[in-house]
């Protein structure tokens, strides 16, 4: 399960365009509500974690960091895409 996620975080930051390797990725649950944290996913199984990564940017650390300032200064709205 820990090789599907770190291949889940194998693409380019959704707001910078970077590529960073999977420990620099974060999955920023933007879409539905969230279930649990897809750190987490092993315990949860691969179906659910597939699931809920669907509910998510794919973004690094530093765009992550960005993204949750703003929100909490109600700035953006919890997509970066609207």
């Amino acid at each position: 399960m820990q090789a599907e996620i770190r291949k889940l975080k194998e693409i380019p930051c959704f707001d910078c365009k970077e590529t960073y390797p999977y420990y620099v990725m974060d999955f920023d649950h933007v879409r539905g509500k969230k279930l649990f944290n897809l750190s987490k996913a092993k315990l949860s199984g691969r179906v659910k974690a597939h699931e809920e990564a669907q509910k998510c940017d794919v973004v690094c650390a530093n765009c992550h960091r960005i993204r949750t300032h703003k929100r909490k200064n109600k700035k953006m709205p919890l997509s970066a895409n609207g």
